[in-house]
């Protein structure tokens, strides 16, 4: 069962805000991109919060980017070491890596993110979906 956390609402469209839930001994933790010009930046890095022990259970990671327009959202995801953006050419935009504190998204330049329709720079990009094991 998955529940919408912190749902944020943006002129009518409502997606998952910063915060987690339990699934079945793993957490999906919730984190929003924050300001990211993308017309002029190739990455973002997001801080995670998770332990040096926790970072090691990630099973999954995921998220979207939101435009401009607060209309387009597309779905990000990484899949092993292979990403895929659902509606764009594969690795306009993916998971790059997890660091010891950081989730690292990155866009391929002349993608279809690297443009104007995505280079507000006061607004929330979307957000990562991080799954992993917590502490005991």
């Amino acid at each position: 069962m998955s529940k919408i956390v912190n749902g944020l609402n943006y002129n009518g469209v409502t997606y998952v805000g910063t915060g987690s839930t339990t699934v079945e001994n793993y957490i999906v933790k919730v984190l929003e991109i924050g300001s990211w010009d993308m017309d002029t930046n190739t990455s973002v890095n997001v801080a995670h919060g998770l332990t040096s022990t926790e970072r090691l259970t990630v099973v999954q990671a995921s998220g979207f980017i939101m435009g401009d327009d607060l209309l387009t959202i597309t779905p990000i995801t990484t899949i092993g070491t292979i990403s895929f953006v659902v509606g764009t050419e594969p690795m306009d935009a993916f998971i790059f890596s997890i660091s010891i504190t950081t989730v690292s998204v990155h866009r391929k330049g002349g993608g279809a993110f690297d443009a104007p329709t995505y280079d507000n720079p006061s607004m929330n990009r979307g957000c990562v979906m991080i799954t992993y094991r917590p502490d005991a």
